[in-house]
């Protein structure tokens, strides 16, 4: 009987450890993230009709992405929120660097507007769209 129940654990052994090998390791590489084409991301739902893009122009003199942003607080009352740029290259991946993944902080009175200018954090940037999270007061 021990004999039998040694043959089926290593006959139980010899196909998992085959198995095993034919399976190809997966790996997960960082890099490989698509570019949400999204214009303006909302980290929660309660941000939804609370925030509007009102302006959103990007053009690349000189090679380099410049931004002109507008965003308007339609709710009626004080948002206190974080935002961030995402960035898209050439090929249609997210373009980051340690500048651009960080979050800043703006603050919108009811009825008021945030805007931003300025360049891309990051170079080679050919699009960008928008992360808003709200940041409880």
């Amino acid at each position: 009987m021990r004999a039998v129940i040694r043959s089926v654990a290593w006959a139980a052994l010899v196909v998992t450890s085959g198995c095993a090998r034919e399976t190809p390791p997966v790996t997960a590489d960082p890099a490989d993230r698509v570019a949400d084409p999204s214009l303006l991301r909302l980290g929660q739902p309660h941000l939804m009709g609370a925030l509007e893009v009102t302006r959103f122009a990007a053009a690349s003199p000189g090679g380099r992405l410049h931004l002109a942003v507008a965003v308007a607080n339609r709710s009626g009352s004080r948002i206190a929120a974080r935002w961030r740029f995402r960035y898209i290259g050439n090929d249609g991946w997210e373009l980051r660097s340690e500048r651009s993944a960080a979050w800043k902080t703006a603050t919108i009175e009811p009825g008021g507007e945030w805007t931003w200018e300025g360049e891309a954090e990051v170079t080679g940037a050919v699009a960008a769209g928008m992360d808003w999270r709200h940041d409880r007061e």
